[in-house]
């Protein structure tokens, strides 16, 4: 027995590998399910024999979504070996050119491919986003409009051509076409990662939050790790959550799948100058462009960081690198225009829209940035003729048709009448006579206490506009049927909820806010939120003991474990307060610091 069981026993403690049965197929799944550190050896396993080919591609693209683009040029040359992937080699090695800011080493790529298939639609489109993106549109019209002919439109029944034929649209500015093309392509195959990302990327670009979000929620279901798919949920976050917690989260978890991943790192950026840190903006652009120099939306931001610190050397400076990549800087523009918007500097952000469509009055963004932006400033007249135009152009913008709707329908029972002190009151015309006994003469006194207290005069009129429906209090504020709250302050108009709508303390409201606009005018728009927030809460406390927030026992747990913010992290505890709790611990302690500032 002893010598047949030493041989069982050994063959009991060899080490058992197991092996795919089809390492291609297999690696193949786990990469379109994003785990990609299994895929990886699984596809170098079938890089012999005749999967070769199909596994170099994969593990290009592997190497592309992680972010390795020392890897995916490698993959790129390696199948450029390969009889018949030649053309998608070159693809990739544009698209590898292009993320490193070598637009014309991208476009002699993209070329090549073509020369090799003339009729190589992936290869036309890329080239003709490129075109695009650097300001070239007659040279993307001549490549992407012969792709929307009627008689290519109804033949295709692939969901990846579909995608193109939708980028394609897209690229041009034919809104509808290009938005019909990607829904049909979720439909042919509702399992395209590809489709779905790109229909929620369209979305998003029309800042239609819901279906953005929808799209990104699809290929995050098919692909919870698609890094993406991952910063477009947070992108829908940043336009859409009051505090950036979980925006952070989904950002943080895409750069761990793809380190150094442009959007993520962009996005950071659009985070810390919403928070008024340009410094840690300009931190978070700089490995973005060491990697392109030449990423003309980083450029924007940085342009962005200048114009918060009211740094015009540093702006111009940024709009010239800009300028030698583009003749029509437009975007540049826009992207001034939306963190002017975000930091409350309402006439900023129109006057940047103005110069982004001097630049180019074809830039749909732009005509957008204005109309939303003419509602906040006192320019109602010329904002319904720019919304007007923004929907005739393009028709999809959520915001856009709401706010139309408000102007054209539903304030059409609502009156406007003055006051003193260069204000107006427009309210419901059945609420006038009681909003003209209550909230008018507590404006009023308001107007002149503030007067005497900042030693300014309202550049006026300044419009205190009173909602009964909140929905219509929601668009009139945002341009999105719902929000949270009771009262928004933009500098020249006010607009808050009725009394007769809910039961809150509509008078603390009115204080609040009005202590905003004087905030906001005697800086020029330039008061960091927690100076604003705490000013505005200390004014609708003077006088009025029983409106304080009560928190001393929180607050005096916070500062004795050292967690209060300091200056200058203020205005980043409202933004990335976790709890309601926090946010209002916040406000107390704006209020204390406040109270130390002379007026």
């Amino acid at each position: 027995m002893r010598p047949l069981l030493l041989p069982v026993l050994c063959l009991l403690c060899w080490p058992l590998t197991v092996r795919a049965a089809d390492p291609l197929a297999e690696g193949r799944r786990l990469f379109r399910e994003g785990r990609y550190a299994t895929a990886r050896p699984l596809l170098e396993e079938a890089l012999v024999g005749p999967t070769r080919g199909e596994a170099l591609g994969l593990l290009g693209e592997l190497a592309w979504i992680t972010g390795d683009l020392v890897a995916a040029a490698q993959r790129a040359a390696q199948a450029e070996e390969v009889p018949g992937l030649e053309a998608s080699a070159l693809l990739l090695r544009g698209r590898v050119a292009q993320a490193q800011g070598q637009y014309a080493a991208a476009r002699g790529a993209y070329q090549e491919a073509l020369a090799l298939d003339t009729g190589n639609t992936r290869a036309k489109v890329l080239l003709g986003e490129l075109h695009q993106y650097l300001g070239l549109k007659a040279e993307a019209r001549r490549l992407l409009e012969p792709l929307l002919a009627r008689d290519r439109l109804g033949g295709i029944a692939s969901a990846s051509e579909l995608v193109l034929l939708g980028r394609a649209a897209l690229a041009l500015g034919k809104i509808r076409i290009g938005f019909d093309a990607l829904d049909q392509a979720t439909v042919v195959d509702p399992s395209s990662q590809e489709a779905q990302l790109h229909l929620g990327r369209a979305a998003l670009s029309k800042e239609d939050w819901v279906h953005a979000q929808e799209g990104f929620e699809a290929t995050a279901r098919l692909n919870p790790h698609h890094p993406d798919a991952l910063v477009g949920l947070a992108r829908v976050r940043f336009a859409t959550a009051a505090t950036y917690d979980e925006l952070e989260e989904l950002r943080g978890r895409a750069l761990q799948i793809a380190p150094g991943h442009a959007d993520a790192l962009r996005l950071g950026a659009e985070v810390a100058l919403a928070d008024q840190r340009a410094g840690e903006a300009r931190r978070l652009l700089a490995p973005v462009l060491a990697r392109n120099p030449a990423d003309l939306d980083a450029l924007a931001l940085l342009g962005a960081a200048a114009a918060l610190e009211d740094d015009d050397r540093q702006l111009q400076a940024a709009l010239g690198r800009v300028r030698a990549l583009h003749p029509r800087p437009a975007a540049f523009w826009t992207a001034l225009g939306r963190s002017a918007e975000r930091a409350n500097r309402y006439p900023d952000a129109v006057a940047f829209a103005r110069r982004a469509l001097q630049a180019d009055p074809e830039h749909l963004p732009a005509l957008l940035l204005l109309g939303v932006n003419l509602t906040r400033t006192g320019q109602e007249a010329e904002a319904r003729r720019v919304l007007e135009q923004s929907h005739l152009r393009d028709g999809y913008s959520p915001q856009v048709v709401n706010l139309l709707n408000l102007f054209e329908r539903g304030l059409g029972d609502y009156r406007t009448v003055p006051l003193t002190g260069g204000l107006t009151l427009r309210g419901q015309r059945e609420e006038l006579v009681l909003l003209d006994l209550f909230v008018a003469p507590l404006l009023e006194q308001l107007v002149v206490r503030y007067g005497r207290s900042y030693s300014l005069k309202l550049a006026g009129p300044v419009a205190v506009e009173v909602f009964h429906d909140p929905r219509s209090f929601a668009v009139r504020s945002v341009g999105l049927p719902a929000i949270s709250g009771h009262g928004v302050s933009f500098g020249r108009l006010v607009t808050a909820r009725s009394p007769s709508s809910n039961d809150f303390n509509w008078a603390y409201v009115f204080t609040h806010e009005l202590a905003h606009v004087y905030g906001m005018q005697l800086s020029r728009y330039r008061v960091p939120r927690w100076l604003t927030e705490g000013l505005a809460e200390l004014e609708a406390q003077t006088g009025r003991p029983e409106w304080r927030r009560r928190h001393q026992r929180a607050l005096s747990g916070v500062l004795q474990e050292g967690r209060l913010p300091g200056i200058l992290e203020q205005n980043a505890g409202f933004t990335h307060a976790r709890r309601l709790g926090e946010a209002a611990l916040d406000r107390k302690s704006t209020r204390l610091n406040s109270s130390h500032i002379p007026l």
